[in-house]
């Protein structure tokens, strides 16, 4: 989960945000697994055990005890930093040593105030002191947070005051210094103060600290300008929020070969009211629906069964409508449960399937998702029993014999991802096929591409380092690309056999979003 520290910083300059009424967490059933002092009914309970799994923070040292009033100080605060930077899998190293007389080697806060004072998380006074012990005040760490976002991080903010002025009964007394700050942080909605007050003089909380934690955490990871470290514009989207299809955005697209389904499935006019039936729009999603069919290709003891053919049911794409290339693409859906099946988000770019001179950089297939409820073959682990997802990279390239004469096209599939792995080998806490939305998308560079899931990263590549022969892969695909949405049964041999118990199996998605990497924007424009 390698993430640029730059850009992961500013979730943690943003810890001591207070204001307990704004979090209001529904409180873990069962008893409190860590801390004594922490009834299950605690209004924190849940931020600070979300903290305490994450080793974000601990107890005091006192018989299992978390003291979730006591007042967080500075250098508590700069310890939490370090704890969230380290569990997102950075590195808390500095090269240069800022002299405070109150910061003494060997202290245990000495090497995370280093770290954080060469980041420019937190500083010293004018004085030249660091003041570990002291408290700090909600308008000062408001102050901070907007500096460390702004200046650091180079977000730009909405500074507007009139939230701010109709939230808090104590704006007019509010300092001057920290009011862009506090303004932007209320704008964000991370910050609603208490019972309808700023309290600017009032002072951090363990608890309070562990709450804004856990939910900067979440803001966190569904902001992709954050986790991506990118600054990204929004360029094309569809949330569904209508009645029906856009077919301004979206047509139903091929089907494959469906003849194992019956002679109905051969009619093309057939396939498509198929997937008018079962393609629709409620709720604010999209929802793309498949049915267990009796004596299905699923089954391998089937006459007609199709091996490792397609054989997509509900189909949409872009094609003409939307194309770009590079980018950040991203899905937010809850997966379906239908064994034997396939629910997938993917782009087409180029010509991918008939290979040529530039090969990877000629045309790619790029499978931000495949679902596999019921998988009995994963790439990343080998044979295996249990639900997982995939993402992955295909392309060809065109052969060529010695004397330079082309002899055909080879197929690459490089990179598959595990939906409960990171890259580090530790397991997510999320379920992906637990019936919640879930977030998925890939950052598509000049250099590489990323997968996040739930805006972690899960794996990156440059497409260069494949064994094959010929010109093969040279980096990531140079052509646009358009979207595409299908539900699929698929080879039993890898997605295991349909069960009808599982059917039907619903594809739900709450919105499709592209963005245009900022630094591209003069030189490549999407097409729509």
């Amino acid at each position: 989960m390698k993430r640029v520290l730059r850009t992961t910083a500013w979730l943690l300059a943003m810890l001591m945000l207070l204001g307990t009424t704004a979090f209001a967490w529904e409180a873990p059933t069962g008893n409190f697994k860590y801390f004594r002092d922490i009834p299950e009914e605690y209004w924190a309970a849940q931020d600070i055990e979300w903290c305490t799994d994450y080793q974000v923070m601990k107890d005091m040292g006192n018989r299992r005890e978390f003291q979730p009033e006591t007042a967080l100080s500075r250098a508590m605060f700069v310890q939490i930093c370090a704890n969230l930077v380290t569990q997102m899998g950075q590195d808390i190293s500095y090269t240069t040593v800022t002299e405070y007389p109150d910061v003494v080697k060997g202290q245990w806060f000495y090497d995370v105030v280093q770290w954080a004072s060469e980041k420019g998380i937190v500083s010293g006074h004018e004085n030249g002191t660091f003041t570990p012990d002291a408290s700090v005040t909600r308008a000062e760490m408001a102050q901070m947070m907007y500096s460390f976002l702004t200046v650091y991080c180079g977000l730009t903010l909405d500074t507007d005051p009139t939230k701010a002025n109709e939230t808090y009964a104590d704006a007019a007394t509010l300092p001057a210094w920290a009011m862009d700050a506090i303004a932007a942080m209320t704008n964000l909605g991370l910050l609603a103060g208490e019972d309808g007050y700023f309290h600017a003089d009032g002072t951090a909380t363990r608890a309070q600290a562990a709450a804004i934690a856990h939910r900067l955490q979440q803001y966190y990871n569904s902001n992709p300008q954050c986790f991506t470290g990118k600054k990204l514009t929004l360029v094309w989207n569809d949330e569904f929020d209508g009645t029906e299809l856009d077919m301004s955005k979206w047509r139903y697209g091929s089907c494959g070969n469906l003849t194992a389904f019956g002679e109905a499935f051969a009619d093309p006019e057939y396939v498509l009211q198929y997937q008018k039936d079962h393609i629709k729009v409620e709720n604010g999603n999209l929802v793309m629906n498949i049915e267990y069919m009796d004596n299905s290709i699923l089954s391998p003891s089937n006459p007609n069964y199709a091996g490792d053919q397609n054989t997509s049911v509900v189909w949409i794409d872009s094609r003409d409508s939307y194309e770009q290339a590079y980018g950040y693409f991203e899905v937010r859906c809850i997966l379906g449960q239908g064994t034997g099946s396939n629910c997938a988000f993917w782009m087409a770019a180029g010509d991918p399937w008939y290979g040529g001179s530039q090969g990877s950089r000629d045309g790619a297939e790029i499978d931000v998702f495949e679902s596999i409820p019921s998988s009995v073959h994963n790439f990343a682990e080998g044979t295996v029993n249990r639900p997982t997802i995939d993402s992955t990279i295909h392309w060809q390239h065109n052969v060529y014999d010695d004397d330079g004469n082309k002899v055909g096209n080879k197929d690459h599939c490089y990179f598959f991802a595990d939906s409960k792995i990171t890259r580090d080998g530790d397991y997510l806490p999320t379920d992906m096929f637990d019936g919640n939305y879930h977030t998925i998308g890939v950052l598509w560079t000049k250099e590489e591409y990323i997968f996040y899931y739930d805006g972690y990263e899960m794996y990156r590549t440059d497409c260069k380092n494949v064994e094959q022969d010929g010109p093969g892969a040279q980096g990531t695909c140079e052509e646009a690309a358009f979207l595409l949405l299908s539900c699929h049964f698929m080879d039993p041999s890898w997605y295991g056999l349909s069960t009808e118990d599982s059917y039907p199996s619903n594809f739900i998605i709450d919105y499709i979003r592209c963005y245009q990497l900022n630094d591209y924007m003069e030189e490549q424009q999407p097409e729509a």
